[in-house]
């Protein structure tokens, strides 16, 4: 299973849900990484889920760390530019959503 077919069954886990291009790119490195594990096909739309909630927290620190030195951060990211502030809405649900896959984990 490559990581777009995987991409593609975790979005549709989430069908009303409009995902940011910073997050798209961050869930999309979890599922290349996830393809290329030697992880059951069956599993690695799950493990996909679980390692984009890993990357939340180092990266809400990360951010939490910038905001105190600065209103605002340019972020690099796989081939993209992200200008955020601590008001970026989605930065907002993003920081929130570790709530959200906890509650996910469970129900797997």
């Amino acid at each position: 299973m490559d990581s777009n077919e995987i991409y593609n069954q975790v979005i549709s886990r989430f069908p009303n849900k409009i995902i940011p291009d910073l997050l798209k790119a961050m869930l999309q490195e979890a599922c290349e990484h996830v393809a290329n594990s030697t992880i059951e096909d069956t599993d690695k739309s799950t493990y996909a889920i679980i390692a984009f909630g890993a990357t939340i927290p180092p990266f809400k620190a990360m951010l939490e760390a910038a905001f105190h030195n600065s209103n605002s951060v340019s972020l690099n990211y796989r081939g993209q530019t992200f200008d955020l502030t601590p008001e970026t809405p989605y930065l907002k649900e993003l920081f929130s959503i570790s709530d959200g896959l906890q509650k996910l984990y469970k129900d797997l």
